[in-house]
């Protein structure tokens, strides 16, 4: 029997995988948050950054707005906290790719609505710069729960496609470290951890798929960035299927799980099999 596949994040790669070589199986077919098919190791970790700084951003007009306790520079802040890290005066001794880490997890990931969200990493974040690391060491632990597993480590190297070189990693520290000054330098060297381990072949993109797809996706997603609904809606033209966008204006990774407005247009698909009439935007 035909089955409905939700893919969110690398999920979607397998997703459409799925899809592609078993296009009889699939009734529905619903991308959240996708990572483009193919895409390589080092075009994903820029995706990657680019919603990370995107976040970032957002996370501090969010937090100016709402009275938070960085004060009237939240984004400085942050830079300062992590620039501390760098120089080897993290708080409580922390690495910078452990703060790092921890912010992005928190934004990517959030608890409660936007403003507790909000005012919660804003809190710890402050405390960490004040001395008290406890709230800091939560969200370190998170991540690491979160990202850092010996399957994950396996998966994400095994995933990579045509990693980048040593020397090429040295050119994205510095060139990334310019472009995405707060979490540029980290990304890059992120990449030198899979670096030796053999590259596999990236999956073939579908030739020819039998339903039309919902993609969704979030503005500022720091876990994978935004790029790749628009890089996976060509993908299902080049396979003669259409597809209807559910975009987010918020932080976060996966829309149909922090939106509330990204759920009818799924439930509405998943019902009938047919797409929205129209692309739908959701207000942060």
């Amino acid at each position: 029997p035909a089955v409905a596949l939700i893919g969110i994040g690398n999920g979607s790669e397998v997703a459409l995988a799925y899809a592609a070589s078993r296009p009889d199986r699939v009734s529905r077919l619903i991308l959240d948050s996708p990572v483009a098919l193919g895409v390589n190791a080092e075009a994903a970790a820029e995706q990657q950054v680019k919603g990370q700084q995107a976040s970032l951003d957002a996370f501090a007009a969010q937090c100016l707005a709402v009275n938070c306790p960085l004060g009237p520079d939240p984004k400085g802040a942050v830079s300062a906290l992590l620039s501390d890290a760098r120089a080897v005066r993290g708080p409580g001794g922390a690495s910078v790719a452990q703060v790092a880490n921890a912010i992005t997890v928190a934004l990517g990931f959030p608890a409660g609505g936007r403003v507790d969200a909000t005012t919660s990493l804003a809190g710890a974040l402050a405390a960490a710069r004040s001395g008290d690391v406890n709230q800091l060491n939560n969200l370190i632990n998170r991540a690491d729960a979160a990202q850092d597993s010996d399957g994950q480590f396996i998966s994400s190297c095994s995933d990579a496609i045509n990693r980048p070189t040593p020397d090429r990693v040295r050119e994205l520290v510095v060139a990334w470290g310019k472009l995405y000054p707060q979490f540029g330098p980290t990304a890059a060297l992120n990449l030198v951890k899979c670096v030796h381990w053999p590259t596999g072949s990236p999956p073939a993109p579908p030739k020819s798929l039998k339903v039309d797809v919902l993609l969704s996706g979030v503005q500022s997603d720091p876990i994978v960035g935004s790029e790749g609904v628009a890089q996976t809606a060509a993908t299902i033209i080049n396979a003669n299927a259409a597809s209807k966008r559910v975009m987010w204006q918020g932080i976060g990774h996966g829309a149909s799980i922090y939106s509330n407005c990204a759920v009818p247009p799924l439930i509405g698909y998943l019902n009938t099999g047919k797409l929205p009439a129209t692309d739908t935007y959701c207000p942060a």
